[in-house]
């Protein structure tokens, strides 16, 4: 991602509409994050849910 964003930068000659191009590609990398960590989190709210049942049986 990183490598993404310093080529982007280098090509861009820093014009505005390239800053733009570069916040929206940021985020975007940051909702692919968020989504990573929603996912993770349902993932460990059903595994301790599930232990939670097994403790029960």
């Amino acid at each position: 991602m990183a490598v993404l964003m310093s080529i982007l930068l280098f090509n861009s000659g820093y014009s505005i509409n390239d800053t733009e191009n570069l916040l929206y590609l940021q985020a975007y990398f940051n909702n692919r994050n968020v989504d990573k960590v929603d996912d993770y989190h349902q993932e460990m709210t059903r595994y301790s849910a599930n232990l939670r049942i097994n403790d029960h049986k």
